[in-house]
């Protein structure tokens, strides 16, 4: 492949992967809530698919049902924690989620 295009195809994805997640941040926004979790929830799910990938004999269709399975079950056992909660203690617990997650993946990278 072209040096060229090869840049222009990863520019273009990370541009889109950029796009989805500023989008669901603003979905969030719209609600009245400041929630930076949607960041930890991709992460999670990319961290999984890539895990299945490079570690397993599963194909590509696998690893991304079961990476957005994974964010999703992140996903709902946050909400369900943090359902009370609003305003800047919704901010300041999604920001400790990011500091959590950022620390398993650290870990997870050692192993």
């Amino acid at each position: 492949m072209n040096p060229q295009l090869a840049l222009l195809l990863s520019a273009t994805s990370f541009a889109i992967a950029g796009a989805v997640l500023a989008l669901s941040t603003y979905v969030v926004l719209c609600t009245g809530l400041l929630s930076f979790a949607t960041v930890s929830f991709a992460a999670v799910g990319a961290f999984t698919a890539t895990w299945l990938l490079t570690n397993t004999d599963s194909g590509l269709v696998v690893a991304l049902l079961a990476g957005t399975a994974a964010a999703g079950v992140l996903g709902l056992a946050v909400g369900r924690l943090f359902l009370k909660l609003s305003s800047q203690w919704l901010a300041l617990a999604t920001v400790a989620i990011i500091l959590i997650t950022q620390g398993f993946v650290v870990k997870m990278n050692r192993l």
